[in-house]
């Protein structure tokens, strides 16, 4: 499975990959407007997913994340 670093955390249980994920986020309509976001930038890791990964534990998925991409990409 792969998760990917764009401001927020996305668990792409699909795998529709990290472009898919970014124009869904974009191309959302918010009332008034008032949100715009524009995705800069965004990273992709991949993880061997499992009930008990720590990206789906509430009390260690942060931690997780951070160790995550931390790492460098091809590691």
């Amino acid at each position: 499975m792969k998760v990917h670093k764009i401001t927020l955390m996305v668990v792409d249980s699909d795998n529709l990959g990290s472009a898919s994920v970014s124009r869904v986020l974009e191309d959302t309509r918010y009332t008034n407007r008032c949100i715009a976001p524009l995705v800069i930038a965004t990273e992709t890791r991949e993880v061997d997913w499992h009930d008990e990964h720590p990206l789906n534990l509430t009390d260690r998925y942060k931690a997780e994340f951070e160790r995550i991409f931390a790492a460098p990409e091809d590691a």
